[in-house]
This record gives C-alpha cells, structure tokens and sequence, in this order.
C-alpha cells in the first residue's frame, strides 16, 4: 500500500529564523523512524538536517512561522500519522542568538 503522506521532505516553507524540531513524545512506531528524544535543525530557508515526512511537514510548517516570528517560544504541535494509531508530538523552538564569546568580542 502506497501512502503519499509517508513521503519524505527535506524542506519546510522558510521560518526566517533556524529553529530545533524536537520529539517529545510518540504513540506507537514512526515508520519514517522518528523516535523520541530525535531532534531535526531548520535553517532559515527551511532546509531540514534529517527529511521528515509529508504529513510531519504539513503539522509543523505553520508552527514554525508562529515560532520564528516570536509569537510563541517553544510551541508544541501533534502529527497524526496517516497509518492508524501512530503519532508524533513535536516541540518547535527557535535557535538563540548566541552571546558574543568575551575574548573574541571587539572593545568598545
């Protein structure tokens, strides 16, 4: 049975900021092998580190717009998976900007 849902990406419509998708928790296994604990990097052209499926994509896109343009900090978000009683929970966070390191800031 061919499931297009299943189909893999590696890109999500461009956040504007790199964030981390993170998966907090699972119902059941992910047949496109996520796992609990698993962390996937967007960069700001929407770019993933690790593809994800067609129906992750489609729960986490907007969730990351909202995250990146600063309306929440660490947002949750369900997929469903499309082969039944099978599902993700996501954890979307933008990455930080970074302080400048002491030794290598330039003096004012």
């Amino acid at each position: 049975m061919i499931v297009p849902e299943l189909g893999l990406t590696y890109r999500l419509s461009p956040p504007k900021v790199a964030g981390a998708i993170s998966v907090t928790s699972e119902i059941g296994t992910c047949p496109r092998g996520l796992s609990l604990g698993d962390v996937i990097e967007v960069d700001a052209d929407g770019r993933l580190s690790a593809p994800v499926c067609k129906a992750a994509a489609a729960a986490l896109g907007p969730v990351m717009t909202q995250v990146n343009g600063g309306q929440d900090s660490d947002a949750q978000v369900r997929c469903e998976c499309p082969l039944a009683g099978r599902g993700l929970t996501f954890s979307v966070q933008p990455v930080g900007h970074q302080e400048p390191d002491r030794e290598t800031a330039p003096l004012p």
